[in-house]
């Protein structure tokens, strides 16, 4: 290992060290929105089973680092604009519905913005900061082009923000985006007013939400999505294994029930499979054609006979049988060779 390799091992062992587990007893807002094809399930299974989440990797906590630092900047950046920013970020709830959140920010608007466009110099803005590459940067110009994106973190942010607005009954929250190569600022603002039909989604879902983790039960997954599924925190639990690409989870209970008694009764059909080709073997190696064995309560008769295979060229062959019966009421088997 050269001291290129054994420094950058150490930034990433550092980085892992400082990962952290934390509960998750209520509908984060910041993963409410989360874009589970299989509608609920995503949200129960975080809350029951956030325990048994693989932490996750060195390099990926100094991604979420990354975010944090470029959220730093952003607001750093918007109080140089003449914004009036509050730093530290906010936690709220609605125990109604169970919901919790973290705000980023919140923030007034440059005095001269305000005045140039006669709005309240008092207002107080919710705010979300976000650094995107600069390809979805440049795609992302409105709260529509966020819920239509193919990438499924950009989809949740709207909901996420919506959420806050409710939370902080507010009317109207902005979005900054950062492109992460120029430093470039974009706003985006979100009216709730606006949004009904969205807010009104994420609420019944946190209501469903909550009637599972009190019944216990869990939703069926019901579709598969590579582009979520393969990103998605829980899918060491909801798809357990390597399920590949493209794969659709097990959605009923009966097949699942029925896959374990097969596997069960796998050694057993394979026990079946060796006697039975063993028993018939020393059938035909004892008895002449046409002849039979007893054996307890059993009789074995072995016979050959003509066999007509297309794909064969010299297309009929001689197939000798052994046919096993019981003596006190069974049923009769075959096997050829």
């Amino acid at each position: 290992m050269n001291l290129s390799e054994a420094l950058q091992k150490h930034t990433i062992e550092k980085a892992q060290g400082r990962v952290e587990t934390w509960p998750v007893n209520a509908n984060r807002a910041s993963a409410l929105p989360w874009p589970c094809p299989s509608g609920d399930r995503y949200m129960v299974l975080l809350r029951k089973f956030w325990r048994d989440i693989p932490a996750h990797s060195g390099e990926t906590e100094l991604m979420f680092e990354e975010g944090h630092y470029h959220e730093k900047l952003i607001a750093q950046r918007l109080e140089e604009d003449g914004w009036e920013i509050w730093k530290p970020r906010k936690a709220c709830s609605w125990p109604a519905y169970q919901i919790t959140g973290s705000l980023d920010r919140e923030g007034k608007l440059p005095a001269t913005v305000s005045q140039a466009l006669g709005l309240d110099k008092d207002m107080i803005y919710p705010l979300e900061m976000k650094a995107l590459e600069p390809n979805s940067w440049g795609r992302i110009n409105s709260i529509a082009d966020m819920l239509n994106a193919k990438q499924p973190w950009l989809r949740k942010y709207p909901g996420q923000l919506l959420m806050y607005l409710w939370l902080e009954e507010q009317p109207t929250g902005i979005f900054v985006l950062k492109n992460k190569v120029n430093g470039n600022l974009k706003y985006l603002v979100m009216n709730r007013d606006e949004w009904d039909e969205l807010a009104t989604d994420l609420l019944n879902k946190s209501k469903r939400v909550n009637d599972h983790i009190m019944l216990g039960s869990v939703p069926l997954a019901t579709n598969y999505e590579e582009r979520v599924c393969s990103r998605c925190e829980m899918k060491s639990i909801c798809l357990p294994g390597e399920a590949g690409e493209g794969a659709i989870p097990l959605i009923e209970e009966e097949v699942e029930n029925a896959l374990k008694r097969r596997e069960e009764l796998k050694a057993l059909v394979d026990e079946y499979t060796g006697l039975d080709e063993y028993i018939k073997t020393e059938a035909k190696r004892t008895a002449p054609d046409g002849g039979k064995i007893v054996c307890g309560d059993w009789e074995i008769t072995v016979k050959t006979y003509p066999k007509h295979y297309k794909a064969s060229e010299e297309r009929t062959l001689s197939v000798t049988e052994a046919r096993i019966r019981r003596l006190k009421g069974a049923t009769n088997e075959s096997g050829t060779e």
